[in-house]
C-alpha cells in the first residue's frame, strides 16, 4: 500500500510539473513572439485645384502622405489593398489607391500618391 502511494503521487506532481512547464514556456514564447500593432499616420495631405464648374463637376488633385511603422522583430506584413479616403461631413469625395507592398520587421515605410479626380455633384 505505501509503494502503490508513493508511485502515485510520483506520477501526480510529474504531470503537474509538465503542465507547469507549458504553460511558463508558452508565457515565455508569447512574450517573444508577440506583435504590435503597426502604426500608421498620415504626415501630409492636400487638396489643390478645388473647382466646381457651371454643369455640377467638381475638378480637384488630391494628394496624400502616409508613414507605416512595423515596431515587430519577426513579423512581416503584406498590404495588399491600401486606399485612403478624404470626406467631409459624412461624405467621401476623394479616393487615392496607394500601392501594394511587402514591410519587413522594424521597418518604416512613406507611401506618397497624387491623382486627379473629378466627381459630379449630386
Amino acid at each position: 500500500m505505501c509503494c502503490r502511494d508513493r508511485c502515485i503521487r510520483c506520477i501526480c506532481c510529474t504531470f503537474i510539473t509538465l503542465v507547469l512547464l507549458f504553460i511558463v514556456f508558452s508565457i515565455i514564447f508569447w512574450i517573444i513572439i508577440s506583435p504590435s500593432n503597426v502604426k500608421f499616420h498620415v504626415t501630409d495631405a492636400s487638396i489643390t485645384q478645388f473647382n466646381l464648374t457651371n454643369n455640377n463637376t467638381l475638378y480637384y488633385n488630391f494628394k496624400v502622405n502616409v508613414t507605416v511603422r512595423n515596431p515587430n522583430n519577426n513579423i512581416v506584413v503584406y498590404y495588399r489593398r491600401i486606399k485612403a479616403i478624404a470626406w467631409y461631413k459624412d461624405n467621401d469625395f476623394g479616393r487615392v489607391t496607394l500601392t501594394p507592398f511587402d514591410q519587413g520587421h522594424k521597418n518604416t515605410t512613406v507611401l506618397q500618391n497624387q491623382s486627379q479626380v473629378w466627381k459630379v455633384q449630386e
